[in-house]
């Protein structure tokens, strides 16, 4: 057991679009956030809840149920003459995802690898305040955000590079498919066929088509290319 400062040990990285699984990024992903550990001054990120009284004529003991929860999330950045990154893409209203290794990570400047933790906070910023100019003090400013989902902190890197597309016929049903990704991640389907595309948090659809044919269905993850699949229905 010991006790860490967060200097030199923690690492903090934007990204501009949603993770593809909501158990955390995968190492893609962490790699392709922008690194603003180097901007941060402070970061306050954190989830509370509440408990509802519920007491009763019959006991002195007052009891309590568990009640609604919330986040918050604000923080303070340092502006920079050459490369301004954290003010530039912190606008108000911009949606975005902060990955923070609160113990730091085995890669390059303490970046989380495959298989270690990482929080995952969803957030659109609400205020950029810069702070008032004043001598020999750095120019700053600090950000507070709306956390409009739930956020993970018990996030893990995903260890996988790479994900499987199947599509498989039911035994039973004709024209009936199972489609899956694999690791499992929030994905959205496109069956080819003209039919509506589902989304799926779970990373697995059922779709039954109506005619004969070739179809290449789509599987999108997130914003990356999506991963396609020939199938030929009897």
């Amino acid at each position: 057991m010991s006790r860490l400062i967060p200097n030199e040990n923690t690492w903090i990285g934007l990204a501009t679009a949603a993770p593809a699984s909501p158990n955390g990024p995968t190492a893609a992903e962490i790699a392709a956030a922008v690194d603003v550990t180097c901007f941060t001054s402070s970061i306050n990120a954190s989830a509370q809840g509440n408990a509802i009284p519920t007491p009763q004529l019959c006991t002195l003991f007052e009891t309590s149920i568990v009640g609604t929860s919330s986040a918050t999330f604000s923080a303070d950045f340092y502006r920079d003459d050459v490369a301004d990154a954290a003010w530039e893409a912190l606008y108000r209203g911009r949606k975005c995802w902060f990955y923070i290794s609160r113990f730091g990570g085995g890669g390059a400047k303490n970046e989380p690898l495959a298989g270690q933790t990482v929080e995952v906070w969803p957030v659109q910023v609400t205020s950029r305040t810069a702070a008032p100019l004043a001598s020999n003090t750095p120019q700053t400013f600090t950000v507070t955000c709306s956390v409009p989902t739930p956020p993970n902190e018990d996030g893990i890197v995903d260890p996988s590079t790479a994900r499987v597309f199947t599509a498989v016929p039911d035994g039973t049903i004709v024209k009936k498919y199972t489609f899956t990704v694999t690791p499992a991640a929030h994905t959205d389907f496109d069956f080819g066929d003209g039919s509506p595309v589902v989304d799926s948090i779970t990373g697995t659809a059922i779709h039954t088509y109506t005619t004969a044919g070739p179809y290449t269905a789509k599987a999108t993850i997130g914003t990356t290319t999506p991963l396609t699949k020939a199938i030929t229905v009897a």
